[in-house]
């Protein structure tokens, strides 16, 4: 996960945590790569094609991240101005 800030880092290794903790709900799935392009979080995974759950945690850390400074985590700006 190098070439991505402090605090993206974090969330990523908390999601990934879950993941492996959890075999028996997602024996598929990896989280392959995670870098910073045009200022976005982007996340390569792989075996969760069809799972809601980790799409939906996907598209939710992506929104989250892409409101918080990637090293702090101070907020930005407020949620619901993104589109």
């Amino acid at each position: 996960m190098g070439g991505i800030g402090k605090m993206w880092r974090d969330i990523l290794t908390i999601f990934h945590r879950h993941i492996e903790a959890n075999p028996q709900s997602y024996p598929t799935v990896k989280i392959t790569e995670a870098h910073k392009e045009n200022g976005n979080l982007v996340v390569s995974i792989l075996g969760a094609e069809s799972d809601k759950f980790i799409n939906g945690m996907m598209r939710m850390l992506a929104a989250y991240a892409s409101i918080v400074n990637e090293e702090t985590g101070e907020v930005l700006r407020k949620f619901t101005d993104i589109r």
